[in-house]
């Protein structure tokens, strides 16, 4: 047995040297096209990838066509195939907000590699909280939306998928604010377009509220349309009068940018869950 497979392994080595000698290029039934996680085409036969899938084969690569088939690499779908959505999930459940204030929810759909990603958000209530701002993240494959507080009472938000319309909910609460300011934002609510945007305010002490202890933070946060783009943030411990200007570089003549500032109690990417201890302004 083993002098034949030697035999059998010359006469193939002999085969595809004369072939290429004579310029003839041997040519694998049923040719099928798959697509490595890195990218890389590569050509087999039907028989052939499924061997090496099944993990049939004694090599841990299998070199076809010039290529190179890797059993341990997850092969993609082929292009003309539709993936199916399968389901949809919201980052949370339950929202808690102010009135005026918004916060972001993300959407992620099931599986990743879907054909369509659109998602459709919706408010059941609009006179409560609305939405605003859909925006696909291809880095991470999910969608993020704006929910912005518009007047006490309860809402739920619905996420809905356009290919099968698989949905997730979230329960939104809005309430007016309770506390006693202390602190009041004082500015002419105009912002300075030059070279980029800048926001200058005057943060002051509310007469006859109750001053808050330790520092404070003052956010200004970029809008275009509404929308939240970024923030930039100033720790301070306000015990007088004082003045803070926030600068974004952007194009200061697309006058869809706004800057809305809030001083909160701490520091938070999410400025819906720290105290608000001034009302918020926006300058346009």
């Amino acid at each position: 047995m083993k002098k034949y497979k030697k035999w059998l392994a010359v006469m193939m080595t002999s085969f595809f040297v004369i072939t290429s000698n004579l310029g003839i290029v041997p040519v694998l039934a049923n040719p099928v096209q798959y697509e490595e996680g890195t990218a890389t085409t590569v050509n087999a036969s039907a028989a052939d990838v499924e061997a090496e899938k099944a993990g049939d084969n004694t090599e841990d690569t299998l070199d076809i066509t010039g290529g190179v088939y890797d059993r341990l690499t997850t092969l993609a779908n082929p292009e003309d195939e539709e993936i199916p959505v399968t389901g949809v999930a919201l980052d949370r459940n339950t929202l808690a907000l102010t009135k005026d204030s918004t916060a972001t929810l993300t959407a992620a759909i099931t599986p990743l590699n879907a054909t369509n990603k659109t998602v459709i958000f919706a408010s059941d209530n609009e006179a409560v909280a609305t939405v605003t701002g859909a925006v696909y993240d291809e880095l991470t494959g999910t969608t993020n939306v704006t929910v912005c507080a518009i007047a006490a009472g309860s809402a739920r938000i619905t996420a809905t998928t356009a290919d099968g319309g698989k949905t997730s909910t979230c329960d939104v609460t809005v309430t007016d604010q309770s506390i006693t300011k202390s602190f009041v934002i004082l500015t002419d609510h105009k912002l300075v377009r030059d070279g980029g945007v800048s926001a200058s305010v005057q943060i002051d002490l509310a007469e006859g509220a109750e001053p808050h202890s330790g520092e404070e933070t003052v956010v200004f946060q970029l809008m275009k349309d509404n929308v939240p783009i970024t923030l930039s943030a100033w720790v301070r411990d306000i015990t007088s009068q004082e003045k803070i200007t926030g600068y974004f570089n952007v194009d200061p003549a697309d006058t869809s940018y706004t800057v809305k500032i809030y001083v909160l109690d701490r520091f938070d990417t999410d400025i819906t869950e720290p105290i608000r201890l001034a009302e918020s302004v926006t300058l346009k």
